[in-house]
């Protein structure tokens, strides 16, 4: 049988002990403990000046990627790290990236996500360097892994992708 649960549920075991070390007999036994519950993180791609929430690219663009996530900010004294993964889907290049807390105590981490056009469709940088490679119209998706939810669920992926396009605004001359 499978017990489920969520986060603040209280539970409880009762064991009956047949002999003790102290020679007591048949002794009953409980413990009771609340599941932890943690934040439910968040994860954006912004601009660089973070400002403004990207939603499209352009193959060469560089996005910050920002974790807000205050249960990973296990001692305010310091500054903590986590990771992201970004990932294409069409050329498959994968990265994993730091994320840095912004200051000690802020629950906020960030990264810069470097990306590269590729026109030909072969990656130059076979995939071991720390920039992104895409072609047009490839579908960027950027992961964070929150290890403790507000539900108490753990390792819970949370996704943000974007479009990477290198089609852009253009401009139309019309003369007389």
């Amino acid at each position: 049988e499978t017990l489920r649960i969520t986060g603040q549920s209280l539970i409880t075991v009762d064991y009956v002990d047949a002999i003790r070390a102290g020679g007591e007999t048949r002794v009953r036994l409980d413990a009771s403990r609340y599941v932890e519950t943690g934040a439910m993180g968040r994860l954006e791609l912004l601009a660089l000046d973070g400002r403004r929430t990207v939603t499209r690219i352009t193959p060469g663009d560089i996005v910050l990627a920002r974790v807000t996530d205050p249960d990973l900010n296990a001692d305010p004294d310091f500054d903590e790290s986590a990771q992201i993964r970004a990932a294409g889907s069409v050329l498959g290049d994968t990265m994993v990236l730091p994320l840095r807390e912004t200051g000690a105590d802020t629950g906020v981490f960030e990264v810069r996500v470097a990306t590269e056009y590729v026109s030909d469709g072969v990656s130059p940088g076979g995939g071991s360097d720390l920039v992104l490679q895409l072609v047009d119209r490839e579908l960027v998706t950027v992961t964070y892994v929150d290890d403790l939810a507000d539900t108490g669920e753990t390792l819970l992926p949370v996704e943000r992708s974007v479009v990477a396009s290198v089609a852009g605004s253009g401009t139309i001359l019309i003369e007389d």
